[in-house]
């Protein structure tokens, strides 16, 4: 079935032209920046869950943010009247959208625990989904990915549109806005005006959602679309990224596709074009289990050390997902080592954390997975394979 892909890298090399700060993480089809020398000294070293002790002051809402209405702990609010309870980075957050989603008219959910803000012009039912979608999908990747230092992780700003919603003045709005806000160049712009799609920052973190298929007939056979598992796997990667920072391209879908499998046991999210079997959507704990058997001679690190096929169902982001799936399991712990080993190397050439994409030496990383695979017994893996099921909600 003809699959498109929702971050499209023809459409993303248009757009993601900028610098974000120390603590910007990666950019699906953004321009890596060129790579500053490397710090002289020791590498640093993660600290967990550390996101630094001083906490700024939460800033004064506008007049727009204070007079908006959106969702606030299941009820309809303004800002002015839940103000002490925003988190700073969500103040900020709301500073900077409300005069746009007042003029718009957009209706918006702030995260009662200030982890994501959503704008939408769709059917509330689906901005409640999506929104219950990534407190979900936070509570699953949180725990085993450790907050790089020097990073502060940023709300996700999720973009929801409906069919109506696209072909709407606020779209062309919003598209405006992402270009004034230097998120999109021009061209991308007037791409994503003649041609709304699917887009994912990681960066920013920021994701735009269509509620519906842009391009399938599912009366036709093609039903390649899933809101749901698009919404969970957008969310997982933007909050991957920003608490540990870029990391290799098949570990980041790989949480992706591993929210998508422990919420859903199906794979809708994938990062092709082109035609994707049926069958690629199911039975990955069985799929993964194959590969293994089929293994031979070929170390289980060269599959993991593989980022060509990132967010597609070959065999190296299959296995890679299987190996999430086990550490997250039975060995949260190396998971986490893992994560903090890739983003020391990746600090060791992106000392100014300047770069978007991983740029971390393949030593470094080959020597990362070496220590989580070291252990490693193929039975228990394929045990946690087996359970796979008994792990969804």
């Amino acid at each position: 079935m003809l699959k498109r892909d929702p971050s499209s890298p023809a459409l993303l090399l248009l757009g993601l032209c900028f610098l974000l700060g120390p603590s910007a993480g990666p950019a699906v089809g953004a321009a890596a920046a060129p790579e500053p020398p490397p710090a002289p000294g020791p590498p640093p070293t993660l600290t967990g869950d550390d996101e630094g002790t001083d906490r700024p002051e939460s800033p004064e809402l506008t007049p727009a943010a204070a007079e908006l209405k959106f969702r606030f702990d299941g009820k309809k609010v303004t800002g002015s009247k839940v103000a002490a309870r925003l988190t700073p980075p969500m103040a900020t957050l709301l500073n900077e959208w409300a005069e746009l989603a007042d003029e718009l008219d957009l209706e918006v959910f702030v995260d009662v625990e200030g982890h994501h803000l959503i704008l939408g012009a769709a059917k509330e039912k689906l901005l409640k989904a999506a929104d219950a979608l990534m407190s979900q999908t936070r509570e699953l990747v949180e725990p085993l990915v450790p907050v790089a230092p020097g990073r502060e992780p940023r709300p996700v700003v999720a973009l929801v549109f409906d069919a109506k919603g696209f072909h709407s003045e606020a779209w062309e709005g919003v598209v405006d806005a992402l270009g004034e806000k230097q998120l999109l160049l021009e061209e991308g712009v007037e791409h994503m005006r003649r041609h709304p799609t699917g887009l994912i920052m990681r960066s920013v973190p920021l994701f735009i959602q269509p509620t519906m298929d842009m391009a399938g007939d599912a009366t036709q056979g093609d039903d390649e679309f899933r809101y749901e598992n698009e919404v969970a796997n957008k969310t997982a990667q933007c909050l991957v990224s920003q608490r540990a920072g870029p990391l290799p391209a098949n570990l980041e879908w790989g949480f992706g596709l591993f929210t998508e499998q422990r919420l859903f046991g199906t794979s809708y999210m994938f990062n092709v074009t082109g035609f994707v079997s049926a069958s690629d959507h199911f039975d990955w704990p069985n799929r993964a289990t194959r590969l293994l058997e089929a293994l031979d001679e070929v170390p289980l690190i060269d599959f993991a050390m593989d980022a060509s096929t990132p967010g597609s169902a070959e065999p190296s982001q299959v296995l890679t997902w299987a190996l999430i799936e086990h550490f997250s399991h039975a060995r949260p712990e190396a998971l986490r080592e893992l994560l903090s080993e890739l983003a020391v190397n990746h600090k060791r050439r992106d000392s100014y954390g300047l770069s978007q994409r991983y740029e971390g030496s393949r030593r470094g990383t080959e020597a990362a997975w070496q220590t989580a695979l070291a252990s490693l017994d193929t039975a228990d893996l394929l045990k946690t394979l087996k359970t796979a099921k008994s792990r969804r909600p």
